[in-house]
């Protein structure tokens, strides 16, 4: 459906997905630690205190980050933080203007300029990311026993209902509501060529949960087993409904070059 999105839109959804990530990041270093170890956060502190002296310093060499994000995730692990803040963390440190090593393959992100740092790591790691570690997460995290009465649990049960009323309707109300709002109060203006049915959409889209929906699930749940099967399918459910009717939308719109054209 890219064609039928101003390219605006694709880079509010990129954005509004990597935030949306980071907040559910943050949730689970703050909520879920526990057995909190002083020292072990001394650790994690200096670590990350290292880790910003080399991003100021410019520093490119990709074994000092790996070492230094290895030994906070270590302090987090021991310390009662949950340890997958360490590669936000880490991932936040890498200078974002410095030079892809010579020889590169990476396309640069802005047309006509030369490709940074960060597009050799992530044309790098992307096929590392897509090809192995997520299809290893979905293993792990999304097994669930199928069959009629947990199907329908995910109606009747307060977890699959709760589930089903965020991704499916308080997510879109809280995108689209709050981004018009911001508009109108002219706090914020949307992106160029982006209209109402685009906010709209994206709304929608934002319901599409997996990753650290499922992972908040097994912490959340830990300790009861029947809910977590619950909120997992009631997860999988939103998701494949929020999809289903955003490429509705989408395809019902005409053609992002057809809306210029009109526009001009």
């Amino acid at each position: 459906f890219k064609n039928k999105m101003p390219s605006g839109v694709a880079a509010f959804l990129l954005t509004l997905a990597t935030v949306d990530d980071l907040g559910a990041i943050a949730v689970i270093a703050v909520c879920f630690a526990k057995s909190l170890t002083m020292s072990y956060i001394a650790g994690a502190c200096a670590a990350t205190a290292a880790l910003f002296v080399a991003c100021k310093k410019n520093v490119t060499n990709m074994a000092v980050y790996a070492g230094l994000g290895t030994a906070l995730w270590y302090c987090l692990l021991q310390g009662g933080i949950n340890a997958d803040v360490a590669g936000v963390i880490a991932a936040f440190a890498v200078p974002a203007h410095a030079a892809a090593p010579a020889g590169s393959k990476a396309t640069p992100e802005h047309e006509g300029g030369e490709p940074t740092l960060l597009d050799h790591l992530v044309h790098k790691f992307a096929p590392l990311s897509a090809l192995v570690i997520m299809p290893l997460f979905a293993l792990a995290n999304t097994g669930v026993p199928l069959d009629a009465s947990m199907v329908s649990s995910i109606i009747t049960e307060p977890v699959g209902q709760g589930i089903m009323l965020g991704l499916l309707l308080g997510k879109p109300i809280g995108i689209a509501g709050l981004s018009w709002l911001a508009v109108k109060s002219k706090v914020g203006k949307l992106p160029h060529g982006m209209n109402n049915t685009h906010l709209i959409t994206v709304g929608l889209l934002g319901g599409i949960g997996f990753t650290m929906c499922l992972f908040l699930v097994e912490m959340a749940l830990a300790n009861n087993p029947a809910a977590a099967n619950v909120a997992k399918l009631a997860v999988l459910a939103s998701s494949t409904s929020a999809a289903l009717i955003g490429a509705g939308i989408m395809a019902r719109l005409p053609d992002a070059d057809d809306q210029k054209l009109k526009t001009a």
